[in-house]
């Protein structure tokens, strides 16, 4: 389960990431803050799978697999609901799974979510302190912080402050206005408030790089906005430039959770303030909106894991009632008039329960509560079992089950090579193992040819020996089955 939620959870914010590139490029159009492009990228990676998981999921209709016993030992429905149609397309939707990874992958992602969580909060708090140390003085009217070797910065989320280093007293007016009024503008716009929001909801899935990708953009979109209405309040852009260079030749130290104007890819800041408020054209918006609406949609419409699929524990249908009319008659006839009524595969073999007559079932129940009720008092026991993710009903009757051969002996086996279909057909008359396949998938397939007395694994094995087909086995030597599952298509 955790596995496939953590690799759901990167591609979406993967598809939330190429939205916010899209988004970006279209904000920057139309002269707003780019940084929002990013919070809303950050905000859907973790709101839109956290939405997804917790809302019920839709469950996949119940679908009969038919064989050439289909008569006796699968029960179908009449009629497919129109979802069913939809169900091997839906299958290859599934996500990779390795429940034993479970307990890792989750003590890993518990482990970093709280040491990230705990080196932010102690981070703060070491910064914090750091700065109360500090002297307050009153530069060109602002009142700052002065450090001998921090900034210049803002520091703090909830009551930030300005700290500027040593060396900015021997910068000329002209330089120091530019780095004061940047820094401002990181105030007024509440920055650092949005970058601790930002790290902390990295926090909660610290092992997605494209959370942290998205960051990196948010911070460097954040120094984009500010060098934008920096130059918009009338600094000229060359000498807000030459300010830039300045602040990055002296490389003062950077603490975590600082906002410094020389942060963030200086060289292409300073190309964007002297090329000036250039606009991109409008095609390459256009394919800007194009791609971001296509990246929404896919970010939104990925198809989630479905975090049931690797439980071990034995399904159960689903607590939804079906109306019931069942008489009392054959038990092999009620199963399989249950089978249709419930839309449930139903899988029993025909000469256990030939003479045993069920109960006459009646009303609006559940699946479970109809099959107790048409088998209370018949002898006969009843196990859930699952075939792809879909609850499957085992009915057998251990009384009569004692006296037959075992599955695991040796028979006589004569298939002659040819249509798959027709080889599972003779191999279920020489053998006492039931079978369970779709029969649209071995159409078309070649069977080979099995001849000799052997084991019914080792015959399904020569079976389908070059057809792209497996045999997965399944119950008791007594009551065995397999089913055949042909992953590749034809």
């Amino acid at each position: 389960m955790m596995l496939p939620l953590m690799l759901y959870v990167i591609v979406v914010a993967s598809a939330f990431s190429l939205f916010g590139v899209a988004l970006e490029q279209i904000l920057a159009r139309l002269r707003r803050p780019r940084r929002w492009a990013w919070a809303i990228a950050l905000a859907g990676s973790l709101l839109v799978p956290a939405a997804v998981l917790v809302t019920p999921q839709i469950e996949l209709p119940r679908l009969s697999a038919p064989s050439p016993r289909a008569e006796q030992s699968i029960a179908p429905p009449e009629t497919a609901p129109p979802q069913a149609r939809n169900f091997d397309s839906v299958q290859r939707l599934r996500w990779p799974s390795r429940p034993a990874w479970d307990a890792a992958l989750g003590a890993t992602w518990i482990f970093s979510a709280g040491c990230v969580w705990l080196w932010l909060a102690l981070s703060g708090v070491g910064l914090r302190r750091v700065v109360r140390r500090l002297p307050v003085q009153i530069v060109d009217g602002i009142p700052v912080r002065a450090a001998s070797d921090l900034g210049p910065a803002v520091v703090g989320a909830v009551h930030p402050q300005i700290v500027l280093p040593a060396w900015m007293g021997k910068l000329p007016l002209t330089l120091r206005a530019p780095i004061l009024c940047h820094e401002r503008e990181h105030l007024a716009a509440h920055d650092p408030l949005l970058r601790t929001i930002a790290l902390y909801c990295i926090g909660l899935a610290p092992w997605n790089p494209a959370l942290w990708w998205q960051f990196r953009r948010l911070c460097r979109a954040s120094e984009l906005d500010c060098d934008r209405r920096v130059v918009a309040s009338g600094i000229d852009a060359h000498t807000y430039a030459e300010a830039l260079l300045a602040v990055g030749q002296w490389r003062s130290r950077l603490p975590l959770g600082t906002l410094a104007i020389g942060g963030v890819a200086l060289e292409r800041r300073i190309e964007i303030v002297l090329a000036g408020d250039h606009r991109t054209s409008r095609a390459w918006t256009l394919v800007a909106l194009i791609a971001g609406i296509a990246t929404w949609i896919a970010a939104c419409s990925a198809p989630p894991p479905r975090l049931d699929a690797d439980v071990v524990k034995s399904p159960q249908p689903s607590e939804r009632n079906y109306l019931f009319s069942i008489q009392s008659e054959a038990l092999t006839d009620g199963l399989q008039a249950y089978g249709r009524q419930a839309a449930l595969n139903v899988l029993f073999k025909f000469d256990e329960l030939a003479g045993v007559k069920g109960n006459a079932v009646i009303g609006t129940m559940t699946a479970s509560e109809g099959i107790s009720t048409l088998l209370a008092g018949t002898g006969c026991e009843m196990k859930w079992s699952e075939v792809r993710g879909l609850p499957l009903a085992l009915v057998g009757c251990p009384h009569v089950a004692d006296s037959a051969p075992p599955a695991n002996g040796m028979y006589r086996f004569s298939i002659e090579s040819g249509p798959l279909s027709a080889g599972l057909h003779t191999y279920l008359q020489q053998s006492p193992v039931e079978l369970l396949y779709r029969s649209d998938e071995v159409t078309g397939r070649q069977g080979a040819a099995v001849r000799g007395t052997l084991s019914p694994p080792v015959a399904m094995a020569l079976l389908l020996a070059g057809t792209g087909c497996q045999a997965k086995w399944s119950g008791s030597p007594d009551t065995s089955f397999a089913m055949i599952d042909c992953r590749h298509r034809l």
